[in-house]
């Protein structure tokens, strides 16, 4: 017997019980209502030069982290070059 589209599927197909949801600690509508509305009230209250400060610190450190990153796996290469050159001379 095939199955419909539209038949109803028992509670453990994907749906949660309320304690289920208790315990994985899935926000309500309203509490995610509320985080919405103070990340909203936040990004509205800064101005265009606090914008912009923010993302200038934002930039400079994700230069930092970059350019940390390249630098050692640059060094690392180059550590790998003079053993290689420094073995074959031996």
């Amino acid at each position: 017997m095939a199955q419909s589209r539209h038949s109803i599927q028992p509670a453990s197909a994907g749906f949660f019980t309320p304690t289920e949801k208790a315990k994985m600690n899935i926000p309500s509508a309203s509490e995610a209502g509320s985080y919405a509305g103070a990340i909203v009230a936040i990004a509205t209250s800064l101005t265009l030069t606090q914008w912009g400060i923010a993302v200038g610190i934002a930039t400079a450190l994700a230069t930092f982290f970059l350019n940390w990153f390249y630098m050692r796996r640059r060094d690392a290469r180059e550590e790998l070059a003079l053993r290689l050159q420094l073995g074959a001379k031996l």
